[in-house]
């Protein structure tokens, strides 16, 4: 790891090198003469003489007049890019963080047919076609394989697509009678570069959608959708499931100053949920959430999430208990947003709000297994047993510190009993979950 101070004491020693090599280059150079050693003049005049044979000339012709001489060579890559190795820390970080080595000249066509990836050993697998041509005029021909070779990767690629898609299909596709709230691999959506110093970064665009009420009603019978009235008579009144429910509980927390509302609080009354309105009734699915955030070593670095396959996460706890965990982890259902309006007396302008959310499954800490530095544990979680009505909820993205690495306690095993077949649950999972989870560090 690198620091500024550490930088620039390396740039200082780069210079000093540098200087340290002219001097040698210009002072001991000038002063002694070097020749090749016996055994590397012997191996010049065995080649010199091979070729003669081949060539069909006289030995005399070719002979060499004794040893070639030798000097510094200032001329070479590796002098070349010395000055270069700081710069590159400042934009890359160290150097044993990556490698430009990737296609090695050891590897055979195959795996150089299918590699994404071009490093400094290109030129090993450009000369592979040589074999492949008649020597002659070969710089066409071996350009005529590359472009082959190009076109059926292209082909391999949209086959390998094609395939990943309806595996895709066949496996996350939801069941008749329930819509999946996350959308798939095969659905394309827009997603431009952002900012460095935003915190996180959703599509914007408005293409997969929900209507709302129709959307409740369909899956009315999900647990994960399930109904928490606020009393029996407001029920009769209004029948709010309790996705709506925390869902206009998170966004008027949102909205309205100085709240400071969970999704399990039940601060708002039904005026205030009365008064907040869904723009056409609508809330816009996306495929993926971009988190930037800093690593512990300065860097700068990026979580891309999503339902499917990185969809765990962590936020700041919000517990007052002593000796309480600092984090609170989730894992990602559906990522949404939707433009609201809110007609209450808390909020002098009504214009519409964009409003970016998750809709999240939360884990609990397993309080029986102990954890930490002084017993080297790592922290152990699980997901809400059903209902509980605090085990899923909704977030800001704003909240998010960054992705969350979750290693399954295998010797717990699997279970069918937290949660029953639901659209929250992914179709490859067969509706098991894994009991517990360690939380790595």
């Amino acid at each position: 790891m690198h620091t500024e101070t550490t930088l620039f004491h390396f740039g200082n020693c780069t210079m000093c090198l540098g200087q340290a090599f002219h001097d040698f280059s210009w002072k001991c150079g000038a002063k002694f003469q070097t020749y090749d050693l016996p055994h590397e003049t012997a191996a010049c005049g065995r080649r010199k003489g091979a070729k003669s044979a081949k060539m069909g000339t006289a030995a005399g012709d070719t002979a060499s007049g004794g040893p070639k001489v030798c000097t510094f060579n200032m001329l070479t890559y590796k002098l070349h890019v010395l000055g270069d190795y700081v710069k590159s820390i400042w934009q890359f970080g160290t150097t044993n963080n990556y490698s430009t080595q990737v296609v090695s000249g050891s590897l055979t066509f195959l795996i150089v047919y299918l590699s994404h990836n071009q490093g400094e050993l290109e030129h090993h697998r450009v000369k592979h076609f040589y074999s492949q041509t008649n020597k002659i005029g070969f710089t066409c021909t071996i350009a005529k394989h590359q472009q082959c070779e190009r076109l059926l990767h292209r082909i391999w690629q949209e086959n390998q697509a094609i395939a990943v898609a309806a595996e895709e299909r066949e496996i996350h596709l939801p069941t008749a009678g329930s819509e999946c709230p996350s959308l798939h691999f095969v659905d394309q959506e827009s997603l431009p570069n952002c900012a460095p110093d935003a915190h996180y970064q959703i599509s914007q665009g408005k293409k997969f959608y929900w209507d709302l009420g129709a959307w409740l009603a369909r899956n009315k019978d999900d647990k994960a959708l399930e109904v928490h009235p606020y009393s029996l008579e407001e029920l009769k009144l209004m029948l709010l499931q309790g996705f709506l429910q925390k869902l206009k509980n998170h966004i008027l927390g949102c909205l309205i100053p100085g709240s400071k509302a969970d999704d399990g609080d039940e601060e708002f009354t039904l005026a205030q949920h009365n008064a907040l309105h869904f723009i056409n009734n609508h809330i816009y699915c996306h495929k993926v959430l971009c988190i930037n955030y800093t690593t512990y070593d300065l860097r700068w670095a990026q979580d891309s999430l999503n339902p499917w396959t990185h969809s765990d996460v962590m936020v700041l706890s919000h517990e007052d208990i002593k000796n309480a965990h600092p984090y609170w982890y989730a894992q990602i259902i559906g990522i949404f947003h939707t433009d609201v309006q809110y007609h209450g007396p808390e909020l002098g302008n009504h214009v519409p709000r964009w409003i970016d959310f998750l809709w999240v499954q939360w884990f609990v800490h397993n309080r029986n297994v102990q954890s930490g530095w002084d017993v080297c544990r790592l922290p152990c979680i699980g997901f809400y047993p059903q209902g509980k009505p605090e085990a899923f909820g909704f977030i800001d993205p704003e909240q998010v510190i960054r992705a969350a690495h979750l290693i399954p306690a295998f010797h717990f095993g699997r279970t069918t009993a937290l949660l029953p077949p639901s659209i929250a649950c992914r179709k490859s999972e067969k509706d098991e979950d894994w009991d517990w989870y360690y939380v790595n560090m």
